[in-house]
């Protein structure tokens, strides 16, 4: 089959040199939990072992034809911060098999974004889809989305706070700043290219996945690790507060392919 990247020679290693997941200990207390996290993020793996899963990518669908909903990796696993590759292939049958794993993926865990590598695939790709779910409930909602190559070109310089969560990071929620209103330019899953302006929920998302794909996750840049919350307390308090809901509310969404 086709790749989506150029091609190269693939050995197959034993499992004695594979990446091997990263086990975090079960600490006591969310506080402890979430310094374990921060260091393991902190911790750049040398670049020679990130482009295991991308070379293997044909290999596995060699023998799996077609996957539905894939298991969202967690806080530890290697391949998290693993260099993610341009899609260069645009017209590769797996591409779009890959962007149908990762939006079953994120529908499966009830997400409204997910990124490439959180399903152990090292591509430049993320998906978003801001809509009603057990974590958030929005004012306004947008469709399905696909970002190829995406590379975000525009930040206000107002900010705001908006609590966020994510499929990697089990159970942590926790106050983050970021750009109010954004713009970015990608493929969709027709390879045209767009540009998009947006703000609110929809900005956060895209600016949260963009992270994953240069290997950066959410609590690396949380603005007061005091108020880290559980999602049981965020659902409770947060979810439907006036602060979280206006900054979430979707106001603009400038949408224009060339």
């Amino acid at each position: 089959m086709e790749k989506l990247h150029q091609r190269v020679p693939f050995e197959p290693r034993d499992s004695a040199q594979r990446p091997q997941p990263v086990e975090l200990a079960k600490p006591k207390t969310i506080f402890s939990r979430v310094i374990s996290v921060i260091r393991f993020f902190e911790y750049k793996e040398p670049r020679g072992t990130g482009d295991f899963v991308g070379e293997e990518y044909e290999e596995k669908y060699a023998i799996i034809s077609s996957m539905a909903a894939k298991k969202v990796l967690q806080a530890g696993d290697p391949r998290l911060k693993n260099k993610n590759k341009e899609i260069t292939n645009l017209k590769s049958p797996a591409l779009k098999k890959l962007i149908k794993n990762l939006t079953d993926s994120m529908h499966n865990a009830d997400l409204i974004g997910i990124a490439g590598p959180q399903i152990a695939e090292n591509y430049m790709l993320f998906t978003t889809h801001p809509r009603n779910t057990k974590s958030r409930k929005l004012g306004k909602t947008d469709k399905l989305r696909i970002y190829i190559n995406p590379k975000i070109t525009y930040k206000s310089k107002k900010e705001n706070i908006i609590y966020e969560g994510c499929g990697s990071l089990e159970n942590i929620f926790g106050p983050v700043s970021r750009p109010y209103e954004i713009e970015v330019e990608a493929l969709d899953e027709n390879n045209k290219r767009f540009r998009l302006k947006c703000d609110g929920i929809l900005a956060r998302v895209i600016q949260h996945e963009y992270d994953h794909l240069m290997e950066t996750e959410f609590i690396q840049k949380v603005n007061d690790y005091g108020k880290i919350v559980t999602e049981k307390h965020y659902r409770k308090s947060i979810k439907n507060s006036k602060q979280q809901k206006q900054n979430s509310l979707i106001t603009k969404i400038e949408y224009k392919s060339f």
